[in-house]
């Protein structure tokens, strides 16, 4: 017999009851009723599987290249702020400055500096990154993908609007499991 948090309620109480559980066979257990419940009943061969993994693959590097596109190096970035490329390290190791890593190399995605601002960086934006738990590329992502509850803007754009807390309620959701 399920409990509340294990049916599918319109109140969203089963996803509710899979975010409470994380790694125990339960948790399992929901991941797998939700997945079924998206996909339906349907299996697939081990050819559709493979071309799904490929297909999910190629998007995951075409959204990376994208995120890369419009970044800058540490050079650049310490020009921008007006801070020491030491500076700039220990900010992002901080965790408050957002940086991706490739090919050995720190790339920082150009839309969160505003060289109005005291530190250099959108208003907000530390506390933001500071919320989300996840790695920075999904960070990045998060931050650049249009979000319904923004009315389709993306958080990014919501933190340039002033719309702080509406974004920080947000990112607090990012990563839950």
């Amino acid at each position: 017999m399920r409990s509340q948090n294990d049916s599918a309620g319109a109140d969203g109480s089963f996803e509710i009851g899979l975010m409470r559980e994380t790694s125990s066979p339960r948790a399992a257990a929901l991941r797998s009723e939700l997945l079924r419940r998206l996909i339906g009943e349907r299996t697939y061969t081990p050819e559709e599987r493979s071309k799904l993994e490929s297909m999910a693959r190629e998007e995951y590097f075409a959204q990376r290249r994208e995120l890369l596109a419009g970044s800058i190096t540490a050079s650049k970035a310490t020009q921008i702020v007006g801070v020491s490329r030491q500076t700039l390290y220990n900010r992002a190791k901080a965790g408050t400055l957002l940086t991706i890593m490739e090919n050995g190399h720190l790339h920082f995605p150009k839309w969160q500096f505003d060289p109005d601002r005291e530190n250099g960086v959108v208003t907000g934006l530390p506390l933001v990154l500071s919320k989300i738990k996840v790695p920075a590329f999904s960070q990045a992502a998060w931050l650049m993908r249009p979000n319904p509850y923004l009315e389709g803007r993306t958080p990014i754009e919501a933190l340039k609007a002033g719309e702080l807390e509406s974004v920080i309620g947000l990112a607090q959701a990012v990563g839950v499991s």
